[in-house]
C-alpha cells in the first residue's frame, strides 16, 4: 500500500474518533491562557475518549462539561492582549488636553506670541463690532418700526437735486383724508434758533433737546411712559412730558406729576407724563415733549409770528413728519401714489426746470441719511460702519494668519514628535485631533484674555467714541454661545492646516532628522499669507497717513474769515430791541473788539432763488441768503474787492441794498465792477408773493462760511436787525479772555436777567463739523496700530523659528568665513522681499480707496507719491524691527554652539 493510502486511512481514522461538543471547545479556548491551552486541551480530550469507551458518549459529554467548567479559575484565565483599557472619547480628549498643555508650557515664546496676538485681535474685533452693532441698532427698539416711514421731499432745479427732511404741516390732514393706507401721522417740530427755557422757581435751564409733537406720538413710537396716560399726556395745549432725568433736574426727589413749569416768558405748563430715558440709539434725542398745538396757539396770538397759522401754510416745510401705515406691505403702492403728489401740492414752476417729489424712508434707515438737509439729530456715517466692519474683520484675519504661519513654521520642531507618535501606533485622525485641540485651547485662552482686555478698555473706548456701549454677556446669553461657537470654529479653522500638514510627516524620514516638508507648496502658502498680512497693514498705514493729512489740511486751511476769539450768545436773539444799547456797552469793555448781530459765520443760512430783473422764474439762481449787521465784515475780517460796506449813514442800505460774494458774481455772470449797481430780486414775505428788489453795493472775497465738505455757496447778504449775537475779543491769554467774559456777563445780567447767560465759542463749533471724520481717523489709527503690532508680532515669531531652523547653517557659514553683515543680509532678504511685494500690491488699492474717501470733501489734499513712499518705509521698518533681533542673535552666536544646536 502506498504512502498516500496510509495518509487517507489516518485521516479517516481521526475523523472516526469521538469529539466533545464544539461549543465547549470554543468556550475553553476563549478563556484559557495560550501557554496552557495545548497541554490541558490534549489531556481533556484523552480523558473524554476513555469515558466514551467505558461509560458512553452521554456521560463523557457531561464529565467534559464539568471539567471545562471547574478549570475556569483565575490562574488559567487568558489576559487581555492590550496593557490598557480601550480609549473612550473622553479619554482621548483628556489626553489631547494634557499633551496640549504640556506642549504650550514647553514652548513659552510660541504660546505667548499666539495667545497675545489672538487676544489683541479678538479684543479689537469685539470692540469694533460692538460699535458697529450699536450704530446699526438705531431705532430698532420701536415695536412698529417696519410700518413707520418719514416723509421728505426732493426738488430738482436746473440739474441740481436737494433732499429736504421737512415737509409742510397741512400735509398731515391730507394724508389721513385721502390715503387709506395711512393709520397715523405724527409731526415733530424744533427751531434751534428760537432757544427754549423752562423755569421752576429760581431754577431756569436752557433746553436744547425739546420738541413740539402731535399727541399721537406714543401710539406710533415706543417711547415708554412710566407715569401718565400715553393717550392723553399731550392732548392739552398746556401740558408737558419730561424724561426721568429732566424731571429730577427740576423737581429733585419730589413727585413731578401735576406740578407746573414756566415755558419761555412765563407760560405755565402742567407735567402730565414722565418718560423712561430715551434710548441712546434713537435718532430723535429729546428730554422734553410739548404739544404742537402750544406752538401754534402762541404764534397765532402774536408770540413771535403775529397771527401765523402753520396748519394753513403749504409753502413752509417745517415739520418732520412720520407716517404709520396699516400694513408694511402697503409701502410700494403708497410710495407710488405719493411720489409725484408733490408737483401738485408745491406747484410746478413754468418751464419744467423745477420739480418736486415726495420721498419715503423707513424709520431704521434715517440715522444714516447724512446727505439730507435739516436732519432731526446727529447722523451716523454708513461708510464709517463699513470701514470699521472691514478693519475688524481684517484684524481678526491677521491674528488668525499669524497662528497658521507660526504653527506650520514650528512644524520642524515637532517633526520627531510626530514621527515617534506614528511609530508607536498613533493614527492620522488622532494626530489631527491633537493639533486641533491645541489650536482650540490657544483660542480659548486668547478669547478669555481678549474679553478681559475689552472690559479694561471699554470705559476709555466709550469716552473716546462719545458712546455708552457695553457687551451684554449675561443679559443676552446668546452672546456667550456665539463666543463659545467662535472659539471652536476659529480654533478648528486656524488649526486645520497645521493639523493636516503636521500629521502628513513620514515617520522614517523625520526620525532620521529629515525635516523636509511633506507638501512642496507649503512654503508658497506661508509666503502668500505673509504678503496678505502686510498688504492689509500697508493699506492701514496709507489710510492713517491720508486721514491725518486731510484732517491737518482741514484744520489749517484758510477758510477766508477769522474765527478766533469769537463768542456766540445762545440767547442773543432775545435782546433784539435793545441790541444797540447792549452792543455799545459791550464794546466799551476792555478786551472786546466788536459785536455783531445776525448771521454767524460757520453756520448754514437760508437758501433763496434770486433772479435778475427781466428773467423768468425758472431762470433764477439758488443762493444762500444771509442777514448780517454793519459790523459783519470787521467781525470776520473779510476782504472787500469792489464797492463798499453797509453804512448807517445811508438809510436806503437797510431796505434794498445787498452785498455779494465772488461765487454769486460767477452765478450771475458779472465781474466785480460790473456788478455794482445791478438789480435783482426774490419772492418772499408771509404771503410768499411779495417781490423784493435788491441793488448791489459791494462785493467781498469768497469765504467758506459753511463747511469744507462743500464748495463755497453763492450768497447774498442783507442788513438785519435781529438774530444771533456774536462778540469778538482781542486778548492775549485765557486769563484776560475769561476776565472780559465776566464783564460781558455782568452787562447781560443787567439787561436780560430773565435769560441765562450761555455761550459757545465759534472755533469749537466749527471743529464739531469734522468730529465724525476725526473720530474715524483716530479709530482707524489706533486699531491700525494694533493690526500692525499683531502682524509685527507674527513676523517676529516667524523669524524666530526660521532662524532656529537655520542655526547650524549659520554656524557653518561663519566657520567658512561669513561676516555678521552677510548673514544679516542673507536671512532678512527673504522677509524684505515679501514686505516689498505686499507694498507694491497695496499701493494701487490704497490710492483708489483714499480717493473714494476724499471725494466727500470739496476741499481736499492731493495724493502724492511721498505719502505712499512714507508708508513703504514704515512697513519696511516694522518688518526689519520684527526680524533684526532674531537674526542678529543667531549671527553673533559662537559657531561651535551653533553647530551643536538641536
Amino acid at each position: 500500500m502506498g504512502r498516500g493510502s496510509e495518509i487517507s486511512m489516518g485521516r479517516r481514522k481521526n475523523l472516526n474518533r469521538p469529539h466533545p461538543p464544539q461549543w465547549l471547545n470554543r468556550f475553553f479556548r476563549w478563556y484559557c491562557k495560550a501557554e496552557l491551552l495545548d497541554a490541558i486541551e490534549g489531556d481533556l480530550l484523552e480523558l473524554y475518549r476513555r469515558r466514551v469507551t467505558t461509560k458512553g458518549r452521554l456521560w463523557a459529554n457531561i464529565f467534559y462539561f464539568w471539567n471545562v467548567l471547574t478549570f475556569l479559575q483565575p490562574f488559567a484565565l487568558r489576559k487581555t492582549e492590550y496593557p490598557f483599557n480601550p480609549l473612550t472619547t473622553t479619554n482621548m480628549i483628556n489626553n489631547h488636553l494634557k499633551v496640549a498643555s504640556r506642549t504650550l508650557k514647553t514652548s513659552k515664546v510660541f504660546t505667548i506670541i499666539n495667545v497675545l496676538g489672538l487676544a489683541i485681535g479678538i479684543s479689537a474685533f469685539v470692540l469694533m463690532t460692538t460699535f458697529v452693532f450699536e450704530e446699526l441698532s438705531y431705532d430698532q427698539f420701536h415695536d412698529k418700526k417696519d410700518r413707520i416711514f418719514r416723509l421728505s421731499y426732493r426738488y430738482t432745479a436746473r440739474g441740481t437735486q436737494t433732499h429736504v427732511s421737512r415737509v409742510a404741516f397741512p400735509l398731515k390732514e391730507l394724508l389721513l383724508d385721502q390715503y387709506g393706507e395711512v393709520e397715523r401721522v405724527v409731526r415733530f417740530y424744533q427751531n434751534r434758533m428760537d432757544i427754549s427755557t423752562l423755569r421752576n422757581g429760581e431754577s431756569v435751564y436752557t433746553e436744547e433737546d425739546i420738541f413740539f409733537v402731535d399727541p399721537e406720538v406714543f401710539e406710533v413710537f415706543s417711547f415708554e411712559l412710566e407715569r401718565g396716560d400715553p393717550k392723553t399726556a399731550l392732548s392739552e395745549a398746556r401740558s408737558i412730558v419730561l424724561t426721568r432725568k429732566a424731571a429730577k433736574k427740576y423737581f429733585g426727589e419730589e413727585d413731578p406729576m401735576g406740578k407746573t413749569l414756566e415755558f419761555k416768558e412765563g407760560e405755565p405748563l402742567e407735567v402730565t407724563g414722565i418718560l423712561k430715558e430715551v434710548p441712546s440709539n434713537s435718532h430723535i434725542p429729546f428730554d422734553v415733549l410739548l404739544p404742537l398745538e402750544l406752538q401754534r396757539t402762541r404764534w397765532m396770538r402774536g408770540a413771535g409770528n403775529n397771527g401765523y397759522d402753520f396748519e394753513k401754510d403749504w409753502r413752509w416745510s417745517g415739520a418732520w413728519m412720520y407716517v404709520l401705515l396699516k400694513e408694511a406691505d402697503q409701502l410700494p403702492g403708497f410710495r407710488e401714489k405719493i411720489l409725484n403728489a408733490g408737483r401738485d401740492l408745491f406747484g410746478q414752476l413754468p418751464g419744467g426746470e423745477v420739480t418736486y417729489e415726495y420721498m419715503l424712508h423707513n424709520l431704521t434707515d434715517l440715522y444714516f441719511q447724512s446727505s439730507v438737509v435739516s436732519q432731526i439729530g446727529v447722523n451716523g456715517n454708513i461708510n464709517q460702519v463699513y470701514t470699521f466692519s472691514v478693519v475688524a474683520f481684517l484684524i481678526l484675519v491677521i491674528a488668525c494668519v499669524n497662528f497658521i504661519n507660526l504653527s506650520t513654521a514650528r512644524a520642524t520642531r515637532r517633526a520627531k514628535e510626530v514621527g515617534l507618535r506614528k511609530v508607536l501606533g498613533a493614527l492620522k485622525p488622532q494626530l489631527i485631533g491633537q493639533f486641533i485641540t491645541e489650536s482650540v485651547l490657544i483660542c480659548a485662552m486668547a478669547t478669555v484674555l481678549g474679553l478681559l482686555l475689552v472690559e479694561v478698555i471699554l470705559p476709555f473706548f466709550n469716552h473716546f467714541t462719545e458712546k455708552n456701549i457695553s457687551v451684554p454677556y449675561f443679559s443676552q446669553p446668546i452672546i456667550l454661545l456665539y463666543l463659545l461657537f467662535g472659539v471652536i470654529v476659529l480654533g478648528t479653522i486656524a488649526g486645520l492646516y497645521p493639523a493636516f500638514y503636521l500629521s502628513a510627516f513620514r515617520p522614517i524620514k523625520t526620525l532620521k532628522g529629515n525635516f523636509e516638508d511633506p507638501k512642496k507648496g507649503h512654503m508658497g502658502l506661508r509666503r502668500l499669507l505673509v504678503v496678505l498680512q502686510f498688504m492689509v497693514c500697508n493699506l492701514l498705514i496709507i489710510g492713517i497717513l491720508v486721514l491725518h493729512r486731510q484732517m491737518v489740511f482741514v484744520k489749517n486751511k484758510d477758510v477766508g474769515f477769522d474765527q478766533e476769539q469769537i463768542l456766540v450768545l445762545v440767547h442773543g436773539s432775545k435782546i433784539d430791541d435793545d441790541f444797540r444799547l447792549f452792543a455799545d456797552r459791550v464794546k466799551g469793555l476792555p478786551g472786546v473788539a466788536n459785536v455783531n448781530q445776525g448771521y454767524v459765520a460757520g453756520e448754514k443760512g437760508w437758501v433763496q432763488s434770486f433772479r435778475v430783473n427781466g428773467q423768468e422764474t425758472h431762470e433764477g439762481k439758488s443762493m444762500g441768503h444771509k442777514m448780517i449787521s454793519y459790523d459783519f465784515m470787521d467781525m470776520y475780517d473779510l476782504e472787500l474787492i469792489a464797492g463798499r460796506n453797509f453804512l448807517r449813514s445811508v438809510k436806503t442800505d437797510s431796505v434794498g441794498a445787498a452785498m455779494l460774494n465772488e461765487s454769486a458774481l460767477r452765478a450771475f455772470g458779472w465781474s466785480p465792477e460790473e456788478a455794482l449797481g445791478k438789480k435783482f430780486s426774490y419772492i418772499g414775505g408771509s404771503d410768499n408773493q411779495t417781490r423784493f428788489e435788491l441793488k448791489v453795493i459791494g462785493v467781498f472775497k469768497d469765504a467758506n462760511f459753511e463747511s469744507l465738505y462743500e464748495p463755497v455757496r453763492p450768497s447774498v447778504f442783507q442788513l438785519a436787525y435781529w438774530g444771533d449775537v456774536a462778540i469778538k475779543f482781542n486778548v492775549d491769554d485765557r486769563e484776560a479772555l475769561f476776565s472780559s467774559l465776566g464783564d460781558v456777563e455782568k452787562v447781560w445780567q443787567d439787561m436780560a436777567s430773565e435769560w441765562p447767560f450761555e455761550y459757545r465759542f465759534l472755533d469749537q463749533k466749527i471743529e464739531e463739523q469734522y468730529r465724525k471724520d476725526e473720530l474715524l481717523g483716530d479709530m482707524i489709527t489706533y486699531f491700525g496700530i494694533l493690526a500692525i503690532f499683531i502682524a509685527g508680532l507674527g513676523l517676529f515669531g516667524l523669524a524666530s523659528f526660521s532662524v532656529q531652523r537655520r542655526t547650524k547653517e549659520i554656524g557653518v557659514r561663519k566657520v567658512m568665513g561669513a561676516t555678521v553683515r552677510s548673514i544679516l543680509l542673507l536671512v532678512t532678504k527673504g522677509f524684505a522681499i515679501l514686505v516689498i511685494l505686499s507694498f507694491l500690491i497695496s499701493v494701487p488699492l490704497g490710492y483708489y480707496l483714499s480717493n473714494q474717501w476724499l471725494e466727500d470733501f470739496a476741499f481736499r489734499i492731493s495724493l502724492s507719491a511721498d505719502t505712499f513712499l512714507l508708508a513703504g518705509i514704515i512697513s519696511l521698518a516694522i518688518g526689519f524691527c520684527a526680524v533684526f533681533y532674531q537674526v542678529l542673535r543667531a549671527a553673533v552666536m559662537d559657531p561651535v554652539n551653533s553647530l551643536r544646536y538641536e
